[in-house]
């Protein structure tokens, strides 16, 4: 069998030089999807036989037969050194201006959004978020008294924090703007340690972890902080404010006797059973932030009381917290094939819920909570259970062949023009597998285009942005969110294949170009639907974010990718 780093040599010897792109697109039409640029660099890296020029981008040429020493078996490719991102004086990206934070603000005063204390000298250089070292060093001794020098709170922060106050320190805070909701729990965290508390911030994984560790470093300057998860194992003995992944919290962390406030970072992703009432109930404060609640959250209700306004799409946009943006409307036609099992399945559906109507007793008003209920009931109703659960899998199974349809894809060709002309793009797609064939499908027409590696090491992970920031990779496509924590550079444009069932997949993966930008440049969400199906515009599901838009426009079934990459860029 022929080894990548054999495939690799071969190429070489046929055609060099070439650079790593190149070569990872060949490797990809071998059949060798599932490596990455990084990984292929280091295979060449490690190749006695290749050599690179040094350029940027590197380029790759074989040695001549003779000179090549002899390579028995693949190399083992050398491990990546960790990717340190360059501080650059680059407006686009996230950035803390010293000369708005510098004031030193009372908690109180922070929540009412009134007056502040005396300045301190301002630094005239922003500082990048990313350029603060992640607490790797013992925490501070806990006890210590921080102090505020992050942004002054938002009109709807201040109120956020106000209802917060006022529900007795318990509930659920929504947000759209991911900075956002960051800050409210930033300031809710300062006014806990100033009580004496104990603060406990769950995230689900190392990207947020390092994103509020890094965050609260640089806000809350002095603040006694550790973290839990992973490598680490700080516990309340260690410092006061303790940032734990949500599969490393144990429900003995708090020290007994003492008061303590749980904040939880996109606390929908969670459920009931991350949340305990062996873990929450010993926080007798306790926040949540999401971009929003659905049906299904409504299990985490009792342990937060309620659910607070905090920032939506229109407020948003009429607050300027997010960034301007236009919808393209991209219809494509399921294929014969996926039309026949889409109105098998709609007749399906239509049976089931006549029968959960008339025999069992749904009301059209609370159609699908009755259903969900039913099927719970197996012990009390198992005809009824049954029924409902059939009814259930045929709306997943329909609403599956519409998200996961290849006219999808095949769209990709059509949009390449618009992805090409944007420096930074998204494109999200409905699996892994999905996402793996729209990066060849863009790169065979002329995209520089790279998987998002998701569940891969953080340094595999960087080095893949750091390619989107460079300009060596213009679009990455993944088949789920990028997680806040990764740092990526202004992104114009994210094509939806797919996640867009609901209002809160609609904003988690639109959310990279709704990050605020200075230059107010006005950026494009392509969402590309299957006519005729749930997907549909005409359903309602869209209606948020359709409003919060500066412009809307449908295109044609034939709409030529020329034409809308020329309305992505304001022609």
């Amino acid at each position: 069998m022929t080894t990548p780093s054999d495939a690799l040599y071969a190429a070489l010897c046929a055609r060099a030089p070439q650079t790593t792109r190149e070569l990872t697109r060949g490797l990809a039409r071998l059949g060798q999807r599932l490596l990455l640029s990084s990984d292929v660099e280091r295979l060449l890296a490690a190749d006695p036989r290749i050599r690179n020029d040094g350029g940027r981008p590197l380029q790759w040429r074989a040695l001549p037969i003779g000179q090549a020493p002899p390579l028995i078996g693949p190399p083992t490719p050398r491990t990546a050194p960790p990717a340190l991102l360059p501080r650059r004086n680059d407006r686009r990206r996230e950035v803390v201006d010293q000369l708005a934070v510098a004031v030193r603000v009372s908690p109180v005063a922070a929540f009412w959004g009134r007056g502040a204390t005396a300045s301190a000298p301002a630094t005239p250089e922003p500082v990048l978020l990313t350029d603060v070292t992640v607490v790797r060093r013992p925490p501070l001794p806990p006890g210590s008294t921080p102090r505020y020098v992050g942004p002054h709170p938002r009109p709807w922060q201040g109120e956020a924090l106000d209802a917060w106050l006022a529900h007795k320190r318990r509930g659920i805070v929504q947000s759209v703007a991911a900075t956002g909701r960051v800050g409210v729990g930033v300031l809710a965290a300062w006014d806990g340690v100033t009580r004496g508390e104990k603060v406990l911030v769950l995230v689900r994984n190392t990207d947020l972890q390092d994103h509020w560790l890094r965050t609260l470093e640089l806000q809350l300057p002095g603040l006694s902080l550790g973290r839990r998860g992973g490598e680490a194992s700080h516990t309340f003995d260690d410092c006061d404010v303790l940032v734990s992944i949500a599969s490393a919290a144990r429900d003995d962390l708090l020290p007994e006797g003492a008061h303590g406030l749980l904040i939880a970072d996109e606390v929908h992703r969670f459920g009931s059973s991350a949340l305990a009432p062996t873990l929450a109930d010993r926080y007798d404060a306790r926040l949540g932030l999401s971009v929003s609640l659905e049906g299904a959250d409504e299990a985490l209700l009792p342990y937060f009381d309620a659910v607070l306004d905090g920032c939506d799409l229109r407020r948003g946009r009429a607050d300027a917290e997010i960034a301007r943006f236009r919808v393209g409307l991209v219809p494509v036609e399921l294929t014969p094939d996926e039309h026949a099992e889409y109105r098998e399945l709609s007749v399906r559906i239509d049976q089931l819920a006549a029968r959960l109507v008339a025999t069992h007793g749904c009301h059209p008003e609370t159609f699908l909570d009755d259903a969900a209920r039913l099927q719970a009931a197996w012990a009390d109703r198992p005809e009824a259970a049954t029924d409902a659960s059939a009814y259930l899998r045929a709306v997943s199974a329909r609403r599956l062949v519409a998200a996961a349809s290849v006219a999808k894809l095949d769209a990709l060709p059509r949009l390449s023009p618009t992805l090409a002309r944007h420096a930074h793009s998204l494109v999200f797609t409905h699996s892994a597998s999905d996402a793996e064939t729209a990066a060849t499908v863009l790169q065979d027409n002329g995209v520089d285009a790279e998987r998002f590696p998701h569940g891969r090491p953080s340094e595999t992970r960087l080095a893949t942005i750091r390619e989107l920031r460079t300009g060596e990779v213009r679009a990455l496509t993944a088949h789920r969110p990028i997680s806040t924590g990764n740092d990526l550079p202004p992104v114009t444009t994210v094509v939806l294949l797919a996640g867009t069932r609901t209002g809160r997949q609609l904003v988690e993966r639109a959310d990279p170009v709704l990050h605020p930008n200075p230059s107010d440049t006005i950026s494009t969400v392509l969402l590309v639907f299957a006519r005729g199906t749930v997907e549909d515009p005409g359903q309602g599901h869209l209606t948020d974010l359709l409003d919060a838009a500066t412009e809307v426009r449908t295109f044609g079934i034939d709409a030529e990718g020329a034409t809308i990459a020329a309305w992505s860029v304001g022609l």
